[in-house]
């Protein structure tokens, strides 16, 4: 079995199982967590799962006013989602440390650092030209609300674990994110079913911003926003020659222009 074999077996068994953490692995802390932590707050478990809900979805009125209370919740939610990440790193370390130091030092080597910091700097000014735009757009269509991602994101910002959140959001979740979307799934399509580079980069853009929106449907109209926001991190992969670490810079980047925008708006 030669190089290239192996890799298109690692990739797949990489992606299912990346994506089988991604999606359930903050579920799974949820409950084992969510019992003693229910029971240490004097509340029952489908009330946790309530609160979380309205948690995540910035609907405070469910806690009738109990600051304490929501600020332990919000404290919760942080831990479940920082917990659900730490498989997806050890499985990320384990199986792909090979390709990932690989990955760090062709990012920094002297003969590619000025290409891929230039790819860098033009996506940060591409994303910061795309906010701009994006924020007139939706100035000029009247919608005031924020995607549900980014409500959650704003709620959870203002407990008293908003440093392990902004943790999580700048440098854990970007790290995870580009290992999926990037790393895994952009060079599965390439790699092992022999996608175009331009097929590869629409299906990935579209799944990567979906999956910020998915879970409202009253966030569906934000998807072009997000579609457009995605480019760059996604093209920042391709063009830095599909080293993971070139768009982890630009993610991080992304992330802290979103945490400074909701600490900004207070």
């Amino acid at each position: 079995m030669n190089e290239e074999t192996k890799y298109q077996r690692k990739l797949v068994v990489g992606l299912v199982v990346t994506i089988i953490l991604f999606f359930f692995g903050s579920s799974i802390f949820f409950y084992m967590l969510g019992i003693p932590y229910a029971k240490a707050n004097g509340i029952t478990l489908k009330e946790l799962v309530i609160y979380v809900t309205a948690i995540n979805e910035s609907k405070l009125d469910v806690f009738k006013n109990d600051a304490l209370l929501i600020d332990k919740i919000k404290t919760f939610v942080v831990i479940i989602q920082i917990a659900g990440y730490i498989p997806i790193l050890i499985f990320m370390v384990c199986m792909f440390h090979k390709e990932l130091f690989n990955d760090i030092k062709d990012c920094f080597k002297p003969e590619n650092f000025r290409r891929n910091l230039c790819i860098v700097i033009t996506s940060i000014c591409a994303i910061l030209v795309i906010s701009y735009l994006s924020d007139l757009i939706l100035k000029v269509l009247k919608i005031e609300e924020l995607s549900s991602n980014e409500e959650g994101i704003r709620t959870l910002m203002t407990g008293s674990s908003s440093l392990a959140m902004i943790i999580a959001i700048v440098i854990i979740g970007p790290i995870c994110e580009e290992f999926l979307f990037r790393k895994l799934f952009i060079d599965f399509g390439e790699k092992c079913l022999n996608m175009k580079p331009v097929l590869a980069i629409i299906i990935g853009t579209f799944v990567f911003s979906f999956i910020h929106v998915m879970s409202d449907i009253n966030s569906y109209k934000f998807l072009p926003f997000y579609i457009a926001l995605s480019l760059p991190l996604i093209l920042s992969y391709h063009y830095g020659k599909n080293n993971m670490f070139v768009s982890l810079l630009v993610h991080i980047f992304n992330n802290l222009l979103t945490v400074w925008t909701v600490l900004s708006l207070g």
